[in-house]
């Protein structure tokens, strides 16, 4: 078996990361979701919330979180990687201020979800409605910078002034 915890921080404080057992042939469902990474739990976690006797099926070739959602910074923001005058030029300045309300609306609804759900996602809110970040406590610092200089990397990028 893999070591996944070996991958992220993430993976490595997440416990039991043993994989599901693969499925033995078909399976009758409503919705199959391929692949268990942000985009397919919380698309999971949406459809359940609308219609609870839904039968969904997430399909992970590895296990949940393995992908690029278990391997990032831990954080949430609402930028862009586009500035918001290039976009009102493409698409109008109305449809510029839409994107950017629901960029600070997705960012506020993980921390609903995580407060309804009573997930310990340690989170910070930074700058009103900008960004969450992965908590500041001194243990989750110092394990941050074990696994950076486990991994060669001898410094971590100060994320405080974010």
């Amino acid at each position: 078996m893999k070591d996944y915890a070996s991958y992220s921080y993430w993976l490595e404080t997440a416990g039991d990361l043993t994989p599901r057992p693969p499925l033995d042939g078909s399976i009758d469902c409503d919705v199959a979701i391929l692949g268990a990474g942000y985009t397919g739990l919380w698309t999971a976690y949406y459809l359940l919330r609308a219609r609870p006797g839904l039968r969904v099926v997430l399909l992970e070739k590895e296990i949940a979180g393995f992908g690029a959602s278990g391997r990032n910074g831990g954080w949430c923001s609402s930028k862009l990687n586009i500035g918001l005058d290039v976009l009102a030029e493409r698409h109008g300045p109305e449809a510029a201020r839409a994107v950017q309300r629901a960029m600070y609306e997705s960012v506020d609804e993980i921390g609903r979800v995580c407060a309804a759900e009573r997930i310990d996602a340690d989170t910070t809110k930074l700058r009103r409605r900008h960004r969450y970040h992965p908590g500041r406590r001194p243990a989750v610092r110092r394990a941050r910078a074990r696994a950076a200089r486990q991994s060669g990397r001898h410094t971590i990028a100060n994320h405080s002034r974010h």
